[in-house]
Formats: C-alpha cells, sequence, structure tokens
C-alpha cells in the first residue's frame, strides 16, 4: 500500500485540487460455476475488515487474490482459482473491471467467469500454506445461493456484484 497526495487540474472550478489516495495493486476474482452440479465453488477465509465493525472474520467469496507486478490479471484469476478452488479453469469470461472505494483508494478489481466440470479438478484448493492462508472452499447449489444473497449474506462486494451479474445474464 501507498499513500500519496495527488494534484490534477479540475476545468470545473478552473483550479488545481489535490486529493489524497491509497495505492494497491490490481485484484483478479473469478466466479466459478460447476457446470455439471449447477452450483458455485466459493471459499471460506479470515478477513481483518470485517472485525472493526463488530462483524465476522470469516467471508464467503470468489476465489480472488493481488496480481504480481506485471501480471495480466486473467492469468492472476487463473492461478486463483486454481489455488483456492481446487479448479482449472479452460476459459474466463471478462465481467468488469471495478474500482471498489474511487473516493480515496486505487485498487482495480478485474472480475471474471468461469465454468468447470469435474474433469478440470486440479487439487484440493484451499490455498497456499506457505501464503498463510486459512481458506475453506465451499460448495453452494445455484438456489442456496441465491437465497444467500437475497437475504444480505455475501458481505463481500466483488463476489455480490459477480452474482447478482450472474443471475441477471446466466439464469432465465
Amino acid at each position: 500500500l501507498t499513500y500519496d497526495r495527488i494534484t490534477y487540474y479540475d476545468p470545473k472550478y478552473d483550479r488545481e485540487i489535490t486529493r489524497e489516495v491509497v495505492g494497491h495493486l490490481r485484484v483478479a476474482t473469478v466466479l466459478v460455476y460447476h457446470r455439471t452440479w449447477k452450483g458455485f465453488i466459493f471459499v471460506r477465509q479470515n478477513r481483518v475488515g470485517p472485525i472493526d465493525p463488530g462483524g465476522s472474520p470469516l467471508l464467503l467469496e470468489a476465489p480472488a487474490g493481488i496480481c504480481e507486478k506485471d501480471e495480466p490479471a486473467y492469468v492472476c484469476a487463473l492461478r486463483e482459482a486454481e489455488e483456492e478452488s481446487g479448479y482449472q479453469p479452460a476459459s474466463l469470461e471478462k465481467v468488469s473491471v471495478v474500482y471498489p472505494s474511487p473516493g480515496f483508494f486505487s485498487e482495480q478489481m478485474n472480475l471474471y467467469y468461469a465454468e468447470v466440470t469435474e474433469a478440470q479438478r486440479a487439487g484440493s484448493g484451499g490455498g497456499i500454506d506457505a501464503e498463510n492462508e486459512f481458506i475453506e472452499v465451499v460448495y453452494k447449489d445455484l438456489q442456496e445461493t441465491k437465497a444467500l444473497l437475497r437475504t444480505g449474506q455475501f458481505t463481500d462486494a466483488k463476489t455480490a456484484l459477480l452474482l447478482h451479474w450472474f443471475f441477471h445474464e446466466k439464469t432465465d
């Protein structure tokens, strides 16, 4: 993370304006859908952010990770899908690129969708031990996922956004 003060020209006010920004690397997320049993492969892991407002540190989310310096986002998404879910998608569909808090945070989230079958299982998932990741692989069918989404159980913004996209674009 970096902290910077950025000055830029604002034509509306015809003057320079200074703003503070917290810099962050690019992130890639992939919503993994299992075609055979018609459900999603999520991960549950500790996240420090929700602890402060009294929330649970365990979030149910789509596999995601920080992209290496020169790593293309889709390569990062494929890597994270395999490391965290245990499945190796053959391809990715790009959903969007979003900035979750653009008022002060430069984090760029690259959102992808992938479909897998059991033939694409590459391992058990659960992350990389050397990275001190506590990751539980969680399987949810379409109905349960939709119910959890409707009741606000997906508190991770990138996952909720991908699920809303899925239920709008991929289902009848």
